[in-house]
């Protein structure tokens, strides 16, 4: 592992010239080793100032989706975090983080996962069916980040409306009610007198 690092880290040093090696570079953030991994992310926008957009990113997307399925929570976690930097147009990546990771079994790839989908607007609007169930979830940071995600949805997210109106009037959490207000006013585009009760 230590081989390639080095390796990584002189491809870093070699800038724009080592841009054939981007594919690769990206498969390599969900290495299993945490050194590898973070030598790949920095040698990334060395290499190429927009790896996430690139052709090369987008043929990695299947090894990073199968990721998602590995032992370790570290590499799921990584995967999360780069398929979540790859933008509205990557379906394949939206999907995957719908379907599996926001499955996850530990809390913080779960996490990791619906922040990743809530920044991804119109083009997630598959996965309202999950923030909306995420609104009764026990974990408050849960909560907070589906409504977001909601609001990102903008008008898409109409028939979040009455849900989110309960939020904003009885979630335990002044900061998940506060989101959820803010939520109401993306949502309903002919103001917040419409959706609210005050």
């Amino acid at each position: 592992q230590d081989k390639k690092r080095l390796i990584v880290e002189v491809l870093a040093e070699i800038g724009p010239v080592a841009a054939p090696s981007v594919s690769h570079l990206v498969k390599l953030l969900v290495a299993e080793d945490e050194r590898v991994r973070w030598a790949a992310s920095r040698a990334l926008p060395r290499i190429i100032s927009n790896w996430s957009q690139s052709e090369a990113t987008r043929e990695a997307i299947p090894h990073l989706v199968m990721a998602l399925e590995s032992p370790q929570m570290e590499v799921r976690l990584a995967a999360v975090s780069t398929l979540g930097s790859l933008g509205t147009t990557t379906t394949q990546a939206v999907s995957a983080l719908i379907e599996t990771a926001l499955q996850d079994s530990h809390r913080q790839v779960r996490l990791a996962a619906v922040f990743a989908l809530s920044h991804r607007g119109t083009a997630v609007k598959e996965a309202m069916s999950r923030f909306i169930e995420a609104l009764a979830n026990s974990d408050n940071q849960v909560r907070l980040l589906a409504t977001e995600a909601l609001g990102n949805l903008g008008t898409a997210a109409t028939q979040a409306i009455p849900l989110l109106v309960r939020v904003s009037l009885t979630d335990w959490d002044g900061n998940v009610r506060l989101i959820a207000e803010q939520a109401l006013r993306k949502i309903d585009s002919r103001g917040p007198s419409t959706s609210l009760p005050w």
